[in-house]
C-alpha cells in the first residue's frame, strides 16, 4: 500500500493553486499511490477534486459529518477498500483493507492544533486526548495494526510525541520491537515507531531538513520542523519500507523548493510525505519458500520459523 499526505494550506484553484494540481498529477503518475490524504482541503476546490477523482479514478471518502474538515481522503478502489469509522475534531479513523490480501489495518490521519494557538503543554494534552481515541478504536477493532499520519504540528522530539500518555513514539525500530509497551506508574502504554527521526536535519536521509520551514524572531528557533509525520505500531514494522519513506521535494518536472532550497510558498507551506507498507502477499510467499527449503530431516526446524503476528493470522494459523 502506498500513501501520500500533504497539508495543502487550503489552496483553491487560482494562480497559486493551479501549480498544485500539476504537482499532484505528476506525483500520482510517477508513484503508484493508493491513498491520498489532504489537510486544509477546501470543498470548493472543484478542479483539485476533478484531478483526483475523474482523471485518476480515485474515490473521495465521504465524511461522517460535513462540518468537520480536518483531513480529506481519496483512494484507489481497485487496490484498497476504505471505511471511515470515526471523523471528529481530533482525527479521521479509517479501516483500510488490501483487496489483494484481505488484510485490514487501522489508519489515522490527523491535523493537530497549530503552535499559533497552542503552547507546548496544551499540545501535549491534545496528544493525550488523541491517543485515548486511538486506543479505544484499537480495542473496538481488536487490532493494534495501526499507523497515524498527518500534520502533528509537533516535531518528533517534542513532549506530546514521546511521552507515554501521548503518542509514545520511539526513534529506533529495534527498540520499539523490544518494547511494544512500557509500564509507567503501574500502567502499561503501547509504543509507536517514529521513522521521521531519520529525516531530521541536513545530514538526515532526506533531501531537506524537515517538512516545514519557518524563520521566526524568538530567541530559540529551529527554522526547519518535521511537523508532518507517520508513526507505526510494532505490529506493522515488518511491512514498513524504510527506504520508501520520503519528504517529497521534486520530481522529473516539478520542484517544491525555491532557489534557496526553502519551501516554495506557491504550492504550500508544507511538503508532502509518502510511505509504503510492503505487499503482504510477498511476505507470505517468502515464509513458504523458507519452509520448502528446509529438508525433511530438519522438519522440526520448520516449526521454529518466527512469523510476525499479522502474517500468522493472514494464513489462518496462530503458530506454525
Amino acid at each position: 500500500m502506498n500513501f501520500l499526505f500533504w497539508n495543502i494550506k487550503g489552496r483553491t484553484v487560482n494562480t497559486a493553486g493551479a501549480p498544485l494540481l500539476d504537482v499532484l498529477q505528476q506525483i500520482i503518475e510517477a508513484e503508484p499511490i493508493d491513498l491520498i490524504a489532504l489537510a486544509e482541503y477546501r470543498e470548493y476546490s472543484d478542479l483539485l477534486e476533478t484531478t483526483l477523482v475523474k482523471n485518476n479514478k480515485f474515490v473521495r471518502l465521504k465524511k461522517l459529518s460535513s462540518k468537520i474538515e480536518k483531513v480529506d481522503v481519496f483512494f484507489d478502489p481497485q487496490k484498497i477498500e476504505v471505511d471511515i469509522a470515526q471523523n471528529n475534531e481530533l482525527s479521521t479513523a479509517l479501516r483500510i483493507k488490501s483487496k489483494e490480501t484481505g488484510i485490514s489495518i487501522n489508519g489515522f490521519f490527523c491535523h493537530l492544533p497549530s503552535k499559533l494557538f497552542r503552547n507546548a503543554d496544551e499540545q501535549r494534552e491534545y496528544a493525550i486526548d488523541y491517543m485515548e481515541e486511538v486506543v479505544a478504536y484499537e480495542e473496538q477493532m481488536s487490532s493494534d495494526k495501526t499507523f497515524i499520519c498527518g500534520d502533528f504540528n509537533m516535531s518528533p522530539y517534542e513532549e506530546g510525541m514521546v511521552c507515554s500518555k501521548g503518542f509514545h513514539s520511539i526513534m529506533d525500530a529495534n527498540v520499539t520491537k523490544e518494547y511494544p509497551s512500557r509500564t509507567v506508574n503501574n500502567k502499561s502504554y503501547s509504543t509507536f515507531y517514529n521513522p521521521m527521526w531519520g529525516l531530521v536535519g541536513d545530514l538526515g536521509k532526506g533531501e531537506v531538513a524537515g517538512s516545514y520551514y519557518y524563520k521566526g524572531s524568538k530567541s530559540s528557533e529551529y527554522f526547519w520542523y518535521m511537523f508532518d509525520q507517520v508513526i507505526l505500531r510494532p505490529s506493522l514494522l515488518d511491512y514498513f519500507d524504510n527506504s520508501k519513506l520520503r519528504v517529497v521535494t521534486q520530481g522529473e518536472s516539478y520542484n517544491l523548493l525555491d532557489d534557496k532550497s526553502k519551501i516554495n510558498p506557491i504550492y504550500s507551506d508544507h511538503l508532502p510525505i509518502s510511505f509504503v507498507l510492503k505487499d503482504l502477499v510477498k511476505g507470505i510467499q517468502d515464509v513458504q519458500e523458507q519452509k520448502d527449503n528446509i529438508s525433511a530431516e530438519n522438519e522440526d526446524q520448520a516449526t521454529e520459523i518466527v512469523l510476525p503476528d499479522i502474517l500468522k493470522y493472514s494464513i489462518g494459523m496462530e503458530y506454525l
